[in-house]
């Protein structure tokens, strides 16, 4: 009994091992040129966005100045807050 259930342990196993590696065969192409069209579009979206409705400019990339001040930055200041309990 013991040697059925190791045995179609072993199979289960080998047959979900074929089926990973059959569609990694058929789907892995697809999948890397989806991959990097993905990675084109996000280097292709600009770095600076503007809020709807305001003058708020985001960054959705930090520049490299700040990118070399954030290794010198030391901490912040502390900012008091009240809970509010409603």
């Amino acid at each position: 009994m013991l040697k059925i259930i190791i045995i179609s342990v072993l199979v289960i196993y080998l047959v979900f091992k074929l089926v990973g590696f059959a569609f990694r065969i058929m789907f892995g192409a697809a999948y890397e040129q989806q991959k990097r069209a993905r990675q084109g579009q996000q280097q292709s979206q600009t770095t600076r966005r503007k809020a709807p409705n305001s003058n708020l400019n985001i960054d959705t990339q930090p520049d490299n100045k700040q990118a070399r001040s954030n290794k010198e930055y030391k901490g912040g200041d502390y900012v008091d807050y009240e809970e509010i309990k409603e």
